[in-house]
């Protein structure tokens, strides 16, 4: 980050790491001068993240931004926006979207990620997970 510290892409890994090492308190510091810098509305990637270190109003903001170009035929990964509603603790909508990943734009592959702990123990996750061809389950649904 000190080498460049406009990089979103570094700080946004650095932030979710903090927090998933329950650090958030250090990631929510470290937030609070780069979110004057990003655009709004924040990108879906973000929703994530924000939701993660306790800003779930800003995530909802992206993920409703997210969800409104997507909608009208915006360059937007439904799986991202599956991803932020998931973190979010937002099952439905987050399976909701997951599947539509799977049906529109060819499913992802890192089902294995925290992200998807809120929904592991689904059998919709599940069977998502099965279709990818991933062996067992999920971590969280262990």
């Amino acid at each position: 980050m000190a080498l460049d510290p406009g990089n979103e892409a570094v700080g946004s890994m650095m932030l979710s790491y903090l927090a998933l090492a329950d650090r958030k308190e250090d990631a929510r510091a470290m937030l609070e001068p780069i979110l004057p810098m990003l655009p709004r509305p924040y990108d879906v990637g973000w929703a994530s993240v924000l939701a993660r270190v306790g800003e779930e109003d800003l995530a909802r903001e992206a993920l409703e931004a997210a969800v409104r170009r997507k909608n009208s035929g915006g360059d937007v990964a439904a799986s991202y926006i599956a991803m932020g509603y998931s973190v979010l603790g937002e099952v439905e909508l987050a399976l909701d979207w997951l599947e539509r990943s799977f049906e529109n734009e060819g499913g992802i592959y890192y089902l294995r990620a925290p992200e998807w702990d809120n929904v592991a123990r689904e059998p919709r996750f599940q069977e998502l997970w099965d279709r990818v061809g991933l062996s067992g389950r999920h971590p969280a649904a262990e």
